[in-house]
């Protein structure tokens, strides 16, 4: 098998269990990795295919928020969508707001003229990542974009961050100046129960006809436990792959769509950042673990890390039965 071969996407199902290259368990699925390929078909998961209906686009007309709007011009969104963006203003003093205001509607008649779906246009004052969290539960929006500003060893503003943090929606964020729709999308998972909302998010933002990748950072079982029985740690070793494996396919929607299974031993930050650069990934879709609480003021740490690493936009999930204490 050559190198060339590994990343390509079989078509018609069948079946091959074979070490590094290709090995599709059942149709629409090939699965990359250095372990063997589960021969079972496992039952994949049946949902409607998601529709981007309501999104909330943040700007605070920086160069960063110029890039959002347009990434969020290129998002494949539902006949029926409509989008809100949204200025925070830093005072409520009438002069602001009626600028903000004007350039907004400047912002709306080119965002209508390229994505043909109503735009509405509201300002606000007050604390930007707590009026951004509101104004996406208010309007029921499937997703939040915001541009990512560097700052100091970061690629994310604190804006961005906190609005991470506290929300309850899946958030975007737009760390490059797009020029088309996602072509070649990453999609983390880590088995937690916050895998099926990832895969599900992730097909909000990319368009059907594109392939998606899925990596699963694992590490290698007995490195650090009881050394198992003698003659045993392959076979040990090629169930547990298998066994994951199965359980990351049986995630998958079932819509017709092409997915590419990658298995990566090592730590999660530095396999999923090798991983974007090696594949040149304009976007990387992951969860976080938080929920409430001291849960969600701690964040996920490879979420965190990822964030502030990602050479790439970052599109952050967020767990099902996720709430926010914000009113």
């Amino acid at each position: 098998m050559t190198r060339a071969t590994r990343g390509a996407v079989i078509g018609r199902p069948r079946r091959i269990a074979a070490w590094v290259g290709t090995a599709v368990a059942m149709p629409g699925v090939m699965s990359s990795s250095n372990t063997r390929a589960a021969s079972t078909p496992v039952a994949r998961r049946r949902f409607p295919l998601p529709e981007l209906r309501r999104l909330v686009v943040a700007t605070d007309f920086s160069i960063a928020s110029s890039s959002a709007i347009e990434r969020a011009s290129m998002l494949p969104l539902a006949g029926n969508a409509s989008v809100l963006l949204l200025h925070v203003a830093s005072s409520s003093a009438p002069d602001e707001a009626s600028d903000a205001r004007a350039r907004l509607e400047q912002g709306r008649r080119e965002l209508t003229s390229r994505v043909g779906v109503d735009v509405d246009v509201e300002v606000v004052a007050g604390d930007a990542p707590a009026a951004i969290v509101r104004a996406a539960r208010l309007y029921r929006a499937d997703l939040t974009v915001v541009g990512g500003r560097p700052a100091a060893g970061s690629r994310i503003g604190a804006t961005a961050d906190s609005v991470i943090r506290t929300g309850s929606t899946p958030v975007l964020v737009v760390n490059r100046a797009p020029c088309w729709p996602y072509e070649l999308p990453l999609v983390a998972v880590d088995l937690c129960d916050a895998s099926a909302a990832v895969l599900d998010t992730a097909c909000l933002v990319v368009r059907p006809a594109v392939t998606m990748r899925v990596i699963h950072a694992q590490q290698r079982p007995f490195t650090n436990a009881a050394v198992p029985p003698a003659g045993k740690g392959r076979e040990l070793r090629r169930e547990f792959a298998d066994s994951r494996r199965a359980a990351i396919e049986a995630l998958l929607p079932e819509p017709a769509r092409r997915w590419v299974l990658t298995f990566r031993n090592g730590g999660a930050c530095s396999v999923i950042v090798r991983e974007i650069r090696a594949r040149h990934a304009d976007l990387v879709v992951l969860g976080t673990h938080a929920r409430s609480g001291v849960e969600r003021l701690l964040f996920g740490s490879t979420a965190n890390w990822i964030l502030a690493h990602a050479p790439c936009d970052v599109l952050i999930s967020r767990p099902e039965r996720f709430t926010s204490d914000l009113g």
